[in-house]
C-alpha cells in the first residue's frame, strides 16, 4: 500500500535522522577510542618519565662516586710518586712497593671501566630522552586528533538538532 502523501516526507526524515544518529554515534566511538589511545600513551610517558628519572638519579650517584673516585685517584697517583722514591732509597722493599703499584693500576683499570660505565649510562639517558620526546610528540598529535573528533561531534550535534526542529515544522506542516 502506497504512502500517504503527508508521511513520505516524515519517513524521509525520520530514515535521515537514523542515519544521522548512526554516524553520531560511530564518531562517538571512533573518540572514546582516541580518548582511550591517548590515555595509554600518556600512561606510557609517565611510566618512561619515572625510568628516567631513575637513570638520571642513578647517573648522578655514579658521577658522584666517580667524582670521589677521580680525588681517590689522584691521591693514589700521588702515592705512586711518593712510592717510586721510596723505591729508589729503599731496594729491600722492593716487593712491598711492586705490590702497591699493582694495586693503584688496578684501582685505575677499575676506575677507568666505571667511568665507561658511566658513558654508557650517559648514552642510555640521552636515548631515553628522545624516546620520551617521541612519546610526547605523539601525544601531541593525539590530543590534537581528540579536538578535531570533538570539534566534528559537536559539530554533528548542531546538525542533528537542526535537522530534527526542521523535521518537526515538516511534520506540523504536513499535519496542517
Amino acid at each position: 500500500e502506497p504512502p500517504k502523501s503527508g508521511t513520505a516526507p516524515i519517513t524521509v526524515l525520520s530514515e535521515l535522522i537514523d542515519l544521522v544518529a548512526f554516524e553520531l554515534g560511530r564518531q562517538a566511538r571512533e573518540l572514546a577510542a582516541a580518548a582511550a589511545r591517548s590515555a595509554e600513551q600518556q600512561a606510557r610517558l609517565a611510566g618512561k618519565t619515572d625510568n628516567l628519572a631513575q637513570l638520571q638519579n642513578t647517573l648522578k650517584a655514579q658521577s658522584d662516586k666517580i667524582f670521589a673516585q677521580q680525588s681517590s685517584l689522584g691521591a693514589a697517583q700521588q702515592e705512586v710518586a711518593a712510592l717510586r722514591g721510596q723505591l729508589e732509597a729503599r731496594s729491600a722493599q722492593q716487593g712491598v712497593i711492586e705490590g702497591e703499584i699493582r694495586r693503584q693500576v688496578e684501582e685505575y683499570g677499575r676506575l677507568k671501566r666505571q667511568l665507561l660505565q658511566q658513558e654508557e649510562l650517559q648514552d642510555a639517558l640521552a636515548a631515553k630522552t628522545e624516546q620520551q620526546a617521541a612519546t610526547a610528540a605523539r601525544c601531541g598529535d593525539l590530543e590534537v586528533q581528540l579536538a578535531r573528533a570533538i570539534e566534528q561531534g559537536a559539530a554533528n550535534s548542531q546538525r542533528l538538532a537542526a535537522l530534527k526542529v526542521c523535521c518537526l515544522a515538516v511534520a506540523a506542516a504536513a499535519v496542517l
